[in-house]
């Protein structure tokens, strides 16, 4: 978009703003002061505690009452608004505040946009007094009483334009000298000081743009109320209104160097204030004009950006297409900064909601559930970290552990182990592709499923069902149950049992006829795993999924609309096929899953060695069991690791035999002459007691108050995780060794 024409946008809808939203404060207006600090409009600042010097002084006119000061500019003026109202002249304007360095500064009625400092201030008292004696008739002792403040302020006006120290002690000399001074005392404050020269940040007067807010709010309000726009999580809507239903009016005058300059003239001559779109060239008397130096909060020119980058005000294309938009993703944070003022302004010139959802970010924290920050040392280098582990393996982390209304603790482990993730993916991609025949230019059609085997019918209906679980996710803006669908089947179902049950289907040996329906169903299952990823790894994904075979039908090639390259961003999105639902062949691979882990895991726990075949006993299986073990018996002798089984009615106790329960069956294995059994004794006793020692340890952290107390919450909770994962650990080896046992 044209800048110069976003500006006068932003200028277009100041001067709108001036049909009864838009006012200027110049006299007392303490409730703005208030709305303005609510806002949190941000300035570098930091809080230190430093020894001051304070005073009680007694005023002398008709307010009695002790006031205590803090010395610094803006206390003084406090003091010479009491000096003011004894003798009548008007208090000073407090409407906004700026801040001071101490030193010489511009007049602050040319309005210059810079900070107003103390020698200002009492040039203006002295202007204010000078002019009231000169013009108006009032009571000698009135008279008097102003000639005196003129004077009493002119002698201190050389002190007051040294620095502030010199400002302060001529204000305690003066009461001192009037025998106004009751005592000093020391005492801790927390003044604000600039984080980058320490120079204190102190209030003062200025005359700034402030738009009454409470008409906006409420139409802003009452659509989140019915339910045109959500939040999402919805608990943050009640941080929405918390904001809505206490606001004040909006300070949207800056005074910096870079932003959209305020619209406003100024007539020296008549005081006239002018708003225009374009700029005027004299006032109405004749008099010349001159430009607010102020410039726009950066919340008042981004509150328009929904629907002034489409356009606005004219009736573009663009804005009829696309306003409103459908979903708003920000941070917490900037709930009322940002997605308020949007809706605010949205309704009011846009007629309508910004948008329909706002989507809340989850905050990044460090493994330890700290907020990260510079000082702490636990910043993250989001492109360091691209550049460690990848992009895609980065997105998906954060996209996994965004659970609603949770903050996200990223650690390394993580970021690790979703890289391995994308590896598996890239590895499982290789597989696809060394099993196809080199000349295959087009994908073949899925064959009908009843002409394919047990294992293609199951993985079907699990792709089929994850396109609806994935689908039903995203919709739902559980980013992290998507991403654990995805990597569940992908990792545990296509990879860890799919590829290897369909492995000896695509052999050389393999029947023709079975190897091309292997070859199909491989394909479609991976090209819907690859298109349902991309959103969370578009980079892995369009790579690989550009080298496989074209499918045959066109409308899903992917091509770009000039028909040139093709791209799996433009690829439909898998959707439920109710024709692949089949729930007889995935209750016969879950009893294969089962009785398979089952002898793994035997393997794994006693060390049997990969290469050693075992004998597999089978006690108590029903009929229907019996028939689908002995009809995929290839499948469970490859993937267990067996020799052989067979199926008893009853299996005799001995030592040498290891038990365990699938169901009703129980499985037993022989392991005479498989393993050392004094050998696998003493492993697991050392182990036990490895873990026996770390177990205690934990206890007798977790068993210390001091620990407790003095320990971050985080730390406690990874403790009492590792100390439940130890615990649970013991447990299991016991068993084992308890098998071992004679």
């Amino acid at each position: 978009m044209d800048p110069g024409a976003y500006c006068r946008e932003i200028e277009s809808y100041l001067c709108r703003c001036n049909d009864g939203h838009l006012i200027r404060i110049v006299g007392p207006a303490f409730e703005r002061v208030r709305g303005w600090a609510e806002a949190g409009v941000p300035l570098p600042v930091v809080r230190a505690g430093i020894d001051r010097r304070v005073a009680r002084y007694r005023a002398t006119g008709p307010h009695r009452r002790p006031l205590r000061i803090e010395f610094c500019e803006a206390d003084v003026l406090d003091a010479f608004d009491e000096w003011r109202r004894a003798v009548g002249v008007g208090a000073a304007a407090r409407d906004a505040s700026g801040a001071s360095d101490g030193g010489e500064g511009p007049d602050r009625r040319t309005r210059s946009g810079r900070r107003l400092t103390l020698p200002r201030h009492v040039d203006r008292i002295l202007e204010a007094a000078s002019n009231r004696l000169a013009r108006e008739e009032m009571p000698e002792g009135l008279r008097a009483a102003l000639t005196r403040l003129i004077a009493d302020l002119d002698a201190l006006r050389p002190a007051v334009r040294g620095a502030r120290g010199a400002a302060r002690k001529a204000v305690v000399e003066r009461l001192e000298a009037e025998g106004l001074l009751e005592r000093v005392e020391d005492h801790r404050h927390a003044v604000g000081q600039c984080s980058r020269c320490h120079t204190v940040v102190e209030p003062l007067v200025s005359t700034q743009w402030f738009v009454r807010i409470k008409p906006l709010a409420e139409p802003a309000i009452a659509a989140v109320k019915d339910g045109r726009t959500r939040f999402v999580p919805e608990n943050w809507a009640r941080t929405y209104f918390e904001w809505m239903d206490n606001i004040h009016d909006w300070c949207i005058s800056r005074q910096l160097w870079w932003g959209h300059r305020v619209p406003a003239w100024y007539c020296d001559r008549c005081e006239t204030v002018v708003v225009e779109e374009e700029t005027p060239e004299t006032c109405e008397c004749g008099g010349p004009l001159r430009q607010d130096t102020d410039v726009l909060d950066t919340w008042f020119s981004s509150g328009l950006w929904p629907f002034s980058t489409m356009g606005w005000p004219d009736a573009t294309a663009d804005l009829a297409r696309y306003y409103p938009t459908s979903v708003m993703i920000t941070g917490l944070d900037i709930i009322f900064f940002w997605i308020a003022r949007m809706m605010m302004l949205g309704m009011k010139f846009a007629g309508d909601v910004p948008f329909k959802v706002v989507y809340i970010t989850s905050l990044v924290r460090d493994a330890h559930g700290r907020k990260m920050s510079k000082s702490k040392g636990n910043v993250v280098n989001p492109l360091q970290v691209m550049e460690d582990i990848g992009a895609d393996a980065f997105r998906f982390t954060l996209a996994a552990l965004a659970s609603p209304g949770m903050d996200i603790s990223l650690s390394e482990g993580r970021l690790r182990g979703y890289r391995q993730f994308v590896n598996k993916i890239w590895n499982v991609s290789r597989f696809v592709l060394m099993n196809l025949p080199a000349s295959l230019a087009e994908r073949p059609p899925v064959p009908p499923p009843a002409e394919l085997g047990t294992i293609h019918r199951w993985v079907l209906h699990r792709v089929s069902e994850l396109a609806a679980e994935v689908t039903r996710a995203l919709e739902g803006y559980r980013f992290d149950v998507a991403a654990d669908r995805l990597y569940h089947f992908i990792w545990h179902e296509y990879a860890d049992w799919y590829i290897e049950l369909v492995k000896p289907h695509l052999q050389d040996d393999a029947e023709d006829r079975d190897r091309e329906r292997a070859q199909a169903v491989l394909l479609a299952v991976h090209d819907r795993v690859l298109r349902l990823a991309h959103p969370f790894m578009p980079f892995v994904t369009e790579e690989l999924w550009q080298t496989l075979p074209a499918p045959g039908d066109a409308a899903e090639d992917g091509r770009t609309p000039d028909g040139g390259a093709r791209t799996v961003t433009r690829a439909p999105w898998p959707r439920p096929v109710p024709e692949w639902a089949d729930d007889e062949a995935v209750s016969v691979l879950t009893l294969l899953q089962e009785v398979i882990t089952a002898v793994r895991t035997v393997r794994a726990e006693l060390g049997v060695p990969p290469s050693r075949r075992l004998r597999l006993r089978i006690e108590g299986a029903e009929p229907g069991e019996r028939a689908v073990l002995d009809g995929h018996g290839d499948y469970l002798r490859r993937l267990a690791g067996l020799e052989a089984f067979e199926f008893v009615a009853s299996a005799a106790a001995d030592p040498d035999t290891v038990r365990r329960v699938v169901r009703r069956m129980r499985l037993y294995l022989p392991l005479a002459g498989v393993i050392d059994r004094a050998a696998e004794t003493a492993r697991l006793r050392r182990e036990i007691d490895k873990l026996s020692k770390q177990l205690g340890s934990l206890e007798g952290k977790l068993g210390n108050p001091k620990f407790r107390e003095r320990a971050d919450p985080e730390v406690v909770a990874e403790t009492e995780a590792r100390h439940a994962a130890t615990r649970q650990r013991r447990q299991q080896l016991d068993e084992v060794l308890a098998e071992l046992s004679p």
